[in-house]
């Protein structure tokens, strides 16, 4: 059994049905509009949110351009509330390192305020590379901690043995380009920062 099959994951279970209403949500309100205003769509372009939560991306996307939309998330409350938000869209129970799709499947991902949960961040980065079409983009905004802060969460996140990690632009750049996705772009809004890297041909 590995470090990260020990570590416990944070649940947002028991709210799932006030996520949107409560702290986290609002919270996450500013990220949401800045991937929404950047992100560049076409009609019926396969779009995967990955760690949907409760479908509030998708929904925007999808007010936004007519997509074939697509969500992932490991919280079974999380994918209910999904599926109610956005109906016509296919959500599903599964981890972001092993997904069910099929090689170059979407023309874009987004991962809005999820990455620095994940349990093997290079492992997502390697299944995020192999399921986006080359040429496609994938749209990853987080919390853009400062130095001292985020050495100091990160530090509580290992000492209570949970899953995660919050990383600097500089640490996102290296564990995605070994996958061939590669740094185009960098937003920042207060102390949420978009990434968006571009999966370029072999």
């Amino acid at each position: 059994m590995s470090t990260a099959d020990n570590k416990r994951d944070f649940k947002f279970t028991e709210r799932a049905s006030v996520y949107d209403e409560q702290f986290e949500g609002k919270f996450s309100e500013k990220i949401y509009r800045l991937v929404t205003e950047t992100i560049t769509l076409s009609p019926n372009d396969k779009i995967l949110d990955i760690g949907c939560g409760t479908g509030t991306i998708l929904k925007r996307l999808s007010d936004k351009c007519n997509i074939d939309g697509y969500g992932i998330d490991i919280e079974e409350e999380m994918i209910q509330q999904a599926k109610q938000k956005c109906p016509q869209m296919q959500i599903f129970k599964c981890d972001c390192t092993n997904t069910p799709f099929e090689d170059e499947t979407f023309d874009s991902i987004t991962a809005c305020m999820a990455f620095h949960h994940f349990h093997d961040q290079n492992a997502f980065a390697r299944e995020a590379s192999r399921i986006l079409k080359a040429g496609g983009k994938f749209y990853l905004a987080d919390p853009g901690l400062p130095g001292i802060p985020r050495t100091v969460i990160n530090t509580v996140i290992n000492v209570h043995n949970l899953v995660g990690k919050f990383n600097t632009i500089q640490e996102i750049e290296q564990i995605f380009k070994p996958y061939g996705l590669i740094k185009k772009e960098v937003l920042k809004d207060g102390l949420f920062q978009l990434i968006v890297l571009e999966k370029v041909s072999e």
